[in-house]
């Protein structure tokens, strides 16, 4: 788990001291390294949790080999890789092992089209000087958060709080959105319960050009009612024997990691 966050820049004096307090508001994410610097109009900061690639060499915001295009990430790509090296054929050239930065060759190669061939969960900021354009994303399930303002001075992060206690957002409670929880005992999309606060929805690039203007283009769309025959299954034993073997292969893939892998068990199993 990492922390991100960004901010526009102004003529106020204050951009490094706003970038040390998101530091602090997302240090509990990322114990292993925190970086704040300043690319084009943007503060951009990130706390890290080393997974892949434990080295000094991986540091964010992290560039392409031409240095005009800079990433921020929180998430894991699983299949990293099997994109590394198809990357390096088409004559990428990576600095790290970390996983993140197939992202930025990915997205050099074949743009916003690169998400939709990653298997992974993730939330994160690209910030293209060549279009002097920031795009902000998350995977198709929303498994790690984002949020940006959408009134008053444009800041994004992984955590609301973080937004708060730097000052780049006031933390007022949406009336509208509290309505909302009472009535669902949920908060729908985009809202997250703060004024002026919403969530890049799932499978969705917000896209800020350099006149300020905001864009969102889906990139992809989870359908959840498939047919049966769709899914290569024909009775219910076959498809219980399916959801195991997905379910297996899903964990191989995620203990891929250069520091120890564990996992939670339920109290009550615990007991027994």
């Amino acid at each position: 788990m990492c922390g991100i966050a960004g901010f526009e820049l102004s003529s106020d004096p204050f951009a490094q001291q706003i970038g040390m307090q998101l530091l602090d508001g997302l240090s509990h994410r990322g114990p292993d390294g925190g970086w704040f610097v300043t690319r084009g109009v943007y503060g951009l900061a990130q706390t890290r949790l080393a997974v892949i690639d434990l080295s000094d060499r991986v540091a964010y915001p992290m560039a392409n080999e031409s240095e005009n295009v800079w990433l921020l990430f929180n998430g894991e790509v699983y299949d990293h890789v099997t994109l590394r090296g198809e990357l390096e054929g088409r004559g990428h050239s990576f600095r790290t092992r970390c996983d993140a930065e197939v992202i930025l060759h990915g997205y050099e190669e074949y743009g916003l089209d690169f998400l939709r061939r990653i298997d992974g969960m993730f939330a994160l900021a690209l910030w293209d000087e060549r279009k002097s354009e920031l795009l902000l994303t998350r995977d198709q399930l929303g498994i790690k958060p984002l949020v940006y303002t959408n009134t008053g001075r444009f800041a994004f992060a992984s955590e609301a709080v973080a937004l708060v206690s730097a000052g780049l957002t006031r933390g007022e409670p949406d009336r509208e959105a509290i309505e909302d929880f009472a009535a669902f005992h949920y908060v729908p999309m985009p809202a997250t319960g703060v004024a002026g606060l919403v969530e890049v929805e799932p499978g969705v690039a917000v896209i800020r050009d350099r006149d300020g203007g905001v864009r969102t283009e889906r990139w992809r769309e989870i359908p959840f009612t498939v047919p049966r025959r769709q899914l290569g299954v024909g009775t219910t034993r076959e498809a219980t024997e399916e959801v195991a073997r997905a379910l297996d292969e899903s964990v191989r893939r995620q203990l891929i990691a250069d520091v120890p892998v564990g996992c939670f068990s339920p109290r009550e199993s615990t007991r027994r």
